[in-house]
């Protein structure tokens, strides 16, 4: 048998190169450690403008304000690992006038996230907030019971946001014909129709626990309106207000701490049929509907 001496390193390359640091003159140093510490600071200082509100955690999510829309938005943390992906390969200053590549790993991307959260905590952020609606041309709330037009700012802590403008004096007339349609065998008509226009305009303004009072609608005879009624009003309240999140799933467990958790930061919570015996969970049922704290928590979050 013939042997051939062969240079791997010529075919290949060495197995373990050398050195991965290079000459700070060629690259300039973006990280000074490259630690998780370092990582979330630079998500941060990346996604919050000079002159801009810090970003907040609260609710189990991450928001910044965005002056152009007025409103505060979530950012979700799949954007944040993006952000923290394409850090990969900065330079990382390794002492003696020379860097190295930073390496992201799956384990720094979680570091950064905790890091973020540490720094952006702020507990009840949305709480106290003041009543209103955010519109395309302003933030409209109430003055002396008037309506008052409003221009964007972050004080108003808006996360829900409608598409086009304020219009004064525009009235929902078909609206108004249709409730006086299915109330129209009822005696107390106007009532129940003042009643609809009240109830709902709380849960717009997100005032309705205040009241400590849920609307239940009872289907005596079949296609009275009920279902076209839940409809139109989830279709009227701002993109993203709207739930339907049963009261039976409120209960204790996990899983009634992670439907609770899709109740926060929504306007109206609307379901069609509810059970027919009485509910098991009725402290909760009445904590929430009174808007009183309540223990909950996100799926795979705190």
């Amino acid at each position: 048998m013939t042997t051939v001496d062969v240079d791997l390193d010529k075919l290949f390359g060495p197995d373990e190169p050398k050195t991965n640091v290079v000459p700070i003159s060629k690259k300039a140093v973006t990280f000074k450690r490259g630690d998780h510490v370092e990582i979330g600071q630079k998500v941060i200082d990346k996604y919050v403008a000079k002159g801009d509100p810090p970003m907040v955690y609260t609710d189990g999510e991450f928001y910044l304000y965005r002056p152009a829309d007025g409103k505060w938005e979530i950012v979700q943390r799949e954007t944040i690992a993006c952000t923290i992906h394409d850090f990969a390969g900065e330079a990382v200053y390794a002492g003696a006038e020379k860097t190295k590549p930073l390496l992201v790993r799956s384990s720094d991307i979680r570091g950064g996230v905790e890091v973020m959260r540490a720094e952006t905590n702020k507990p009840g952020f949305f709480s106290g907030v003041r009543p209103g609606i955010l519109f395309r041309n302003g933030f409209v709330t109430f003055r002396n019971n008037k309506p008052a037009l409003l221009n964007h700012s972050h004080e108003h802590k808006a996360r829900l946001k409608y598409d086009f403008d304020y219009v004064p004096k525009a009235e929902p007339k078909l609206l108004i014909a249709f409730l006086n349609s299915i109330y129209r065998d009822d005696a107390d008509r106007e009532e129940r129709v003042a009643f609809d226009q009240e109830f709902f305009g709380a849960c717009l303004m997100g005032l309705a626990p205040k009241f400590h009072r849920c609307s239940i609608k009872i289907n005596r005879v079949g296609g009275n309106g009920k279902s076209t009624l839940s409809r139109i009003i989830s279709a009227m309240m701002p993109p993203g207000s709207v739930c339907s999140i049963p009261p039976q799933s409120w209960g204790s467990g996990r899983s009634g701490e992670y439907d609770r958790a899709m109740l926060a930061g929504k306007l109206l919570n609307t379901v069609t049929e509810l059970p027919s015996g009485d509910l098991d969970n009725l402290e909760t049922f009445k904590g929430i509907i009174a808007g009183d704290p309540v223990p909950a928590r996100h799926i795979e979050k705190d």
